[in-house]
């Protein structure tokens, strides 16, 4: 249970920044939040609410997608554990770039039910941060096996 929660925060995290920088961006292009009358109004200070709407939207989806991620990598546990004795790196990482994918295509079937693409758009983005996550693991292990191999 520690492990699912670790993982699920941690991709909020990571979301959450990632909203924020795109809030930060919004407004620095001072985009519109809806079709407004013909006044401007002046000055960034109006475009700013895009800073923690935009986080707080990336934060909440963060969240539910490193929720599915982890509680389909639990799921899956017995088949990571025994793909992860191959040297290949398709067979290591496979199940985490899978869970990925899924709990993306899952979480567009619960918001976004109309249209087929946007679970295919959800999809990618699960199987993106699970990249991003196989990158960070990749690192971590390559670390610590230079670190062993110094004490040596």
């Amino acid at each position: 249970m520690r492990q699912i929660l670790g993982v699920t925060f941690r991709w909020a995290a990571a979301w959450t920044l990632l909203g924020l920088l795109l809030g930060v961006l919004l407004m620095i292009a001072q985009v519109e939040p809806f079709a407004e009358s013909g006044a401007k109004p002046l000055g960034l200070s109006f475009y700013a609410f895009w800073i923690p709407l935009s986080g707080g939207a990336a934060g909440v989806f963060g969240f539910a997608l490193g929720l599915l991620f982890s509680l389909l990598m639990a799921l899956a546990a017995k088949w990571r554990n025994s793909s992860e004795i191959r040297p290949d790196a398709f067979d290591r990482y496979g199940a985490r770039l899978l869970c990925g994918f899924v709990a993306g295509a899952l979480l567009g079937l619960v918001f976004l039910r109309e249209s087929y693409a946007s679970i295919f758009i959800f999809a990618g983005l699960g199987f993106c941060s699970a990249g991003v996550s196989s990158i960070f693991i990749w690192r971590k292990l390559r670390t610590n096996q230079q670190k062993s191999l110094q004490g040596a």
